[in-house]
């Protein structure tokens, strides 16, 4: 009887720290944006760059590392044209990539994922809940 105990004891135990590990790996990467937090997928199809986008010979991405850049890797991308914004959260930052710059998971493989920082994704949920606030965001958006 004991000895089922034990080993139902050591199931549970087990069970409940493979549980943490999932929720702390899905944690780590979570992007807190104004809008809400997102969870990016690791590697998915990177998005491609909208002419509307560039600005300045510029584009803006969410980049996800899987590890925060040190200082010589991140030197190295600003000396190809990478400025660094804003961290976000989750290892993340807001990234204005040069125009000409094509992003490849291949080539910089401590990229974990590349998101399209969208209108959307820069404004508080609560000021879209205001019918004056909601309309004027909306238009801003239709015409920029």
């Amino acid at each position: 009887m004991r000895l089922n105990n034990t080993f139902s004891l050591t199931i549970q135990l087990t069970l409940l720290f493979v549980s943490l590990n999932i929720s702390l790996a899905f944690s780590q990467y979570q992007i807190d944006l104004r809008s809400g937090s997102i969870q990016p997928v690791e590697r998915v199809q990177l998005p491609g760059v909208l002419p509307e986008e560039i600005s300045e010979n510029h584009y803006i991405r969410i980049v996800q590392f899987f590890r925060i850049p040190d200082r010589e890797s991140r030197k190295s991308l600003e000396d190809a044209g990478w400025r660094f914004l804003r961290y976000l959260s989750g290892s993340a930052y807001l990234i204005a990539l040069p125009a000409e710059t094509v992003l490849s998971y291949e080539k910089e493989r401590n990229i974990r994922s590349v998101l399209r920082y969208q209108s959307e994704q820069k404004i508080d949920p609560q000021l879209l809940e205001s019918p004056f606030l909601s309309g004027l965001w909306r238009m801003h958006i239709r015409f920029s």
